[in-house]
């Protein structure tokens, strides 16, 4: 799960992990999710590294956006 744009809120985050848990997912929190940088999600680098990280690992068979 990464956060490419807005800053996520945390209970929303909990609740769609949670969400996601019960399906049977077992989600990977990038940075980005908890990151904030006034309204966004960190800033541009960091968000952009997050979601490259996410999209060349090999233990990650599918990649979720926070918002």
């Amino acid at each position: 799960v990464v956060a490419t744009g807005y800053a996520v809120r945390p209970l929303l985050l909990r609740r769609g992990i949670a969400r996601l848990e019960a399906m049977g997912f077992h989600p990977l929190l990038g940075r980005s999710v908890r990151a904030s940088d006034g309204y966004l999600a960190g800033d541009d680098d960091a968000r952009f590294k997050d979601l490259s990280e996410m999209m060349t690992r090999e233990d990650v068979a599918a990649i979720w956006f926070a918002r």
